[in-house]
């Protein structure tokens, strides 16, 4: 009889299985998982207060990865699109989609910038269960707590927006347009993704802009192109060097004129070279340029540029025109960007 009742003891025992998993903080009874794991809804995080966004892996680390990840893919969708929609306001404004991409940067920060902005929300892993599929983490944001983040930020970047494109108006400088227009795009791009983000949150945190798309490229394609450039080259071969500068800036949209001191801006540019010995039956040249861009208004540098080669050709006259040459497609290359960039200073 002992026998038996051990025997159908054991029975019982093997029948229930394993004890289950254990839970890895909060939410679901230990060893079960709710239908969130699937659905990405829970009742207990409901979406009128909650952003959710489920992720899965193989152990704990990669499941609360996957579920951050998850929840930055909505945002980066929402980016993604809008980001195509600018493309249209460029294309239509008097080819300023080139020289916007260039004054703005746009591009460079519009894949990092959300990732910033979720950390800032505090997304938050809370729920957590194990099956035999792995580990499933439900990430959370509390709309309301990121919604009033959003909100403080946009504000603040409407009241620079506004007084950026009223200094731009009112200013009787041409490169001060150009500036305070840039300046107020890179502000305005920023803006949008931030009220994206809002319309993700909560739809009554987001907010019309104060300054439309249109208009403002429209506003900096013009200026622009008033912004007149002048050149003033010294030195080993000035007018090769001149020319060279003319027309790299000519094709990033700005007006190079030559033998007028009417310009908004000016680059004094100084070209050297010294022999550099002679190896393998080359003469070596090493070759150097230094160009200081100046407002004329004001007086104040806005860019500066230096760069040297050492290139060698059977003969010496060879060598430096390819120094030069080199020279100058660096120098043609990086000054447009710089120009741009020290407008916005």
């Amino acid at each position: 009889m002992n026998r038996a009742l051990i025997a159908a003891a054991a029975l019982a025992l093997i029948s229930c299985g394993p004890p289950p998993p254990p839970m890895y903080g909060g939410g679901d009874a230990p060893g079960v998982c709710g239908a969130w794991v699937n659905s990405g809804q829970s009742g207990q995080y409901n979406e009128l207060m909650y952003l959710n966004a489920v992720g899965h892996g193989q152990d704990p680390g990669t499941c609360e990865n996957s579920a951050r990840a998850e929840m930055s893919k909505i945002f980066k969708a929402q980016v993604n699109q809008q980001t195509t929609e600018w493309q249209g306001y460029f294309s239509r404004a008097s080819a300023a989609g080139a020289t916007f991409k260039e004054a703005t940067n746009i591009t460079s920060y519009t894949s990092v910038f959300t990732d910033k902005a979720l950390s800032d929300f505090g997304v938050e892993i809370k729920n957590r269960c194990q099956n035999p599929q792995g580990h499933h983490c439900l990430a959370v944001i509390e709309r309301d707590k990121a919604g009033g983040i959003l909100r403080e930020k946009i504000q603040k970047i409407d009241a620079e927006l506004s007084a950026l494109v009223s200094q731009g108006d009112r200013s009787s400088s041409a490169t001060e347009k150009f500036m305070k227009y840039a300046a107020a795009m890179e502000r305005l791009a920023e803006r949008e993704l931030l009220n994206i983000d809002a319309r993700i949150i909560s739809a009554r945190h987001a907010s019309p802009t104060p300054v439309e798309w249109q208009s403002l490229v429209a506003k900096f394609a013009g200026s622009k192109g008033t912004v007149k450039v002048g050149i003033k080259v010294m030195g080993t071969e000035a007018a090769k060097i001149q020319t060279c500068l003319a027309e790299g800036l000519g094709k990033h949209g700005l007006q190079v004129l030559e033998g007028t001191s009417d310009v908004d801006v000016i680059i004094h540019a100084q070209l050297k070279y010294q022999k550099a010995g002679y190896i393998a039956g080359s003469e070596m040249v090493r070759a150097d340029i230094n160009l200081r861009v100046t407002d004329m208004q004001s007086g104040r540098t806005l860019a500066a540029f230096t760069d040297d080669v050492k290139v060698g050709r059977p003969t010496l006259q060879q060598s430096i025109q390819l120094a030069v040459t080199k020279l100058c497609e660096s120098a043609s290359e990086a000054m447009p960007k710089k120009i741009f960039e020290s407008f916005k200073r």
